[in-house]
């Protein structure tokens, strides 16, 4: 008898009922049972709202007003577009979606690369938050999520003001979001 455990053949081993059973067939059922895993923890998360509502109180009361009304807007925006085929207002059982932000973060950009040279230009800036499964005043599921966003276009000397740069962070955020919540 053929050996199966030769760690470079891919022999087969005897298997029930006269199958044979070979590494690629255990590896894929393997696989199939870290997968299902998956698709599970995915689908408990509703894929229908009957709102979104946007919260940047973490940003006020760090005393951000003015920029916490932007990043408000800029988020509310990119939901209205990205999130737009998970939101049914007239489904009234269906539970709201929260979109919390607590930090944001802008980086300065690279100006000079290692020995004096041109940098890229580029920097990372941060979003981070949570989303809320809101259902009948409970949550019931709480997403939280901290995405970086490499930027190409800044204003080096006020990045908070930048609308381009944040809205880009903001469609990012909620992109990834929608990723994350099964959309």
């Amino acid at each position: 008898m053929k050996s199966w455990t030769s760690p470079s053949s891919d022999r087969a081993a005897p298997g029930v009922d006269g199958a044979r059973l070979t590494r690629r067939i255990l590896l894929a059922g393997g696989a199939s049972l870290a997968l299902a895993g998956c698709v599970t923890a995915q689908v408990s998360t509703p894929q229908r709202y009957s709102a979104v509502i946007v919260d940047v109180d973490t940003l006020r009361a760090k005393g951000l007003g003015l920029f916490a009304d932007r990043v408000q807007a800029g988020i509310a925006d990119a939901a209205s577009r990205l999130l737009a085929g998970m939101v049914n207002p007239s489904d009234k059982s269906a539970p709201k979606l929260v979109l919390r932000i607590t930090s944001v973060s802008f980086t300065e950009p690279m100006s000079e690369g290692p020995g004096g040279g041109s940098g890229s230009g580029e920097s990372t800036d941060y979003m981070e938050g949570e989303a809320l499964i809101v259902s009948k005043g409970a949550v019931i599921e709480r997403v939280p999520m901290l995405g970086g966003y490499t930027s190409r276009w800044f204003d080096v000397l006020n990045p908070m003001g930048d609308p381009l740069r944040l809205q880009a962070l903001c469609d990012f955020w909620v992109g990834w979001m929608r990723k994350k919540l099964g959309g």
